[in-house]
């Protein structure tokens, strides 16, 4: 069916369009002497005014120390300073030179202009229809879905599996992750006041954290409780009455006394991959629950001009 629609084109199509916008835009930052990563930093720190390296590096997705080398070139440059919280001595916040609030507004033109040459002979109609197309697929393949797609591919997993189930869950769940964190960020920051951002980042960082350690004891009582419930009712069925034990592990049925070691261990194996696997699947419904949290989210509505001032 989807072969009568084109959609078999659908994937390279997106992916194609995705990568020539993005190395024309990316040859029109480096007319201006900026990077892929310095732009982006650029961007962000001009929407969010002021920041510390930790929330640049929440936005960015990156490793704090990368932040920090990037953040001296660039202030080596004369596109970023770094300032002293007025509140907090020991912190410094990253702000942007006068040179880069300029440069942002070339950025923002030449992204215009990229928009414009990519859509050519689009009518306002199909610009439009294009745009929500493109929304649709974002949300039905958001960062949620695929760490709850990455979930249910784990619920598959058996100590006799290879290696490729664990690296393709692992590159979807990845991704998945990527695509959760990085909105989620600016999202947390898009309606914020500059002057609290530096606060505000902290305490992001503070409620992820404690966030995750609640996730993480939670899931950890669940396996430690299904190890027990589960190696009760696997040993359970290892007695000499049992025909299958007899016909697989005759010498246990017969009673030598080193089978039973090997039995338990084998138990507790089994039994152990099945509560990774509730575990699994606990983790799945988890993300599929939280999906619809994402339609409460909004635009942030840009402030007036001065407003932070």
């Amino acid at each position: 069916m989807l072969m009568m629609y084109g959609m078999d084109r659908l994937g390279p199509l997106l992916h194609g369009a995705a990568r020539a916008m993005r190395k024309r835009f990316e040859y029109r930052m480096r007319e201006m002497g900026l990077s892929s990563a310095q732009w982006r930093l650029l961007v962000n720190l001009a929407r969010q005014e002021r920041m510390t390296q930790a929330g640049l590096a929440d936005l960015l997705d990156v490793e704090p120390i990368s932040v920090s080398r990037l953040v001296d070139r660039m202030e080596a440059a004369g596109w970023v300073a770094r300032e002293t919280d007025p509140r907090d001595r020991r912190v410094r916040l990253i702000v942007p030179t006068p040179k880069a609030r300029l440069a942002h507004e070339d950025i923002r033109a030449i992204a215009d202009e990229v928009y414009d040459e990519a859509l050519n002979g689009l009518s306002a109609t199909e610009r439009d229809t294009l745009v929500k197309g493109l929304s649709a697929i974002s949300a039905n393949l958001s960062g949620l879905s695929l760490a709850a797609l990455s979930l249910w591919m784990m619920t598959g997993f058996s100590p006799q599996m290879g290696r490729w189930p664990v690296i393709t869950s692992g590159v979807v769940q990845g991704l998945g992750l990527g695509l959760v964190f990085v909105p989620l960020s600016t999202v947390a920051f898009g309606t914020l006041d500059p002057k609290f951002r530096a606060d505000a980042t902290s305490l992001f960082s503070l409620v992820r954290n404690i966030g995750s350690s609640i996730g993480i004891s939670i899931v950890t009582v669940a396996l430690s409780r299904n190890l027990q419930i589960n190696h009760a009712e696997l040993g359970a069925t290892v007695t000499p009455y049992n025909p299958i034990l007899g016909r697989m592990a005759p010498a246990a049925a017969a009673g030598d006394p080193a089978a039973p070691t090997g039995l338990d261990g084998l138990v507790n194996m089994q039994a152990l991959m099945v509560s990774y696997l509730g575990d699994f699947k606990l983790m799945m419904i988890v993300c599929l629950s939280a999906l619809p949290l994402t339609l409460l989210l909004r635009k942030p509505m840009p402030r007036p001009s001065g407003a932070s001032r």
